[in-house]
């Protein structure tokens, strides 16, 4: 398993298994949450990504917004992104803003 400073990474076998070690993902750490996002889709875009998201409470709108320009750039890349775990709360926002149209995504499991 690797660590970054938002994100820890296991590999296996259906995938790139990221996990968010941060609840608010309003800024800073939403922004720096993306900046490593796009740093680590530099590397390893080509693969498919399971963003865990258990233990979000909080998103801004520019977070949610800078996931769906990582998924089009994972697309690019081969990749593709999946979104899991997510509490019923943060779904919901998905569900409304139409992105769980767009982007596959799990309510915790």
């Amino acid at each position: 398993m690797t660590a970054l400073s938002h994100l820890r990474l296991d590999e296996a076998p259906d995938g790139l298994h990221v996990k968010v070690d941060c609840a608010d993902l309003t800024d800073p750490c939403g922004a720096e949450l993306t900046d490593e996002l796009f740093a680590l889709a530099e590397r390893r875009g080509h693969e498919r990504w399971y963003l865990d998201l258990d233990g979000v409470d909080h998103l801004s709108a520019r977070f949610l917004t800078d996931l769906l320009r990582l998924d089009k750039r994972l697309r690019q890349a081969g990749g593709r992104l999946s979104l899991r775990n997510l509490n019923p709360l943060v779904y919901d926002i998905f569900h409304i803003c139409r992105v769980t149209d767009l982007l596959d995504v799990a309510l915790i499991q």
